[in-house]
């Protein structure tokens, strides 16, 4: 006589897995109730709402100006810039002078 094995209906059954209220935070509860996945409820919505800005970090948004730092790197940059050109300008005129002197 066989004992054991296979029998259907036999050992644990399922847990069901269904969103049954139970969310990781408050914005899976906001979507779900968007998507139409839950039925809203008032209360709970609106405690998902006033809980929501201290589990999801705001994204900074970049500053309209550059800082002061910024400003006076740039503004030393160009003025080295400015500089050099001014040197090469220069220069270019004494190489132009010299080069006809020895041609000639």
């Amino acid at each position: 006589m066989a004992r054991g094995g296979y029998r259907p209906g036999s050992g644990r059954k399922k847990k069901d897995r269904t969103p049954d209220g139970k969310f990781e935070n408050a914005m899976a509860y906001l979507r779900a109730v968007v998507c139409g996945k839950i039925a809203p409820d008032a209360l709970r919505a609106a405690a998902a709402k006033a809980i929501l800005p201290y589990e999801v970090p705001k994204g900074r948004t970049k500053p309209e100006s550059p800082s002061p730092k910024t400003l006076r790197k740039k503004e030393s940059q160009s003025i080295e810039k400015d500089k050099i050109l001014e040197f090469e300008r220069k220069a270019a005129v004494i190489r132009a002078k010299y080069a006809k002197k020895g041609e000639k």
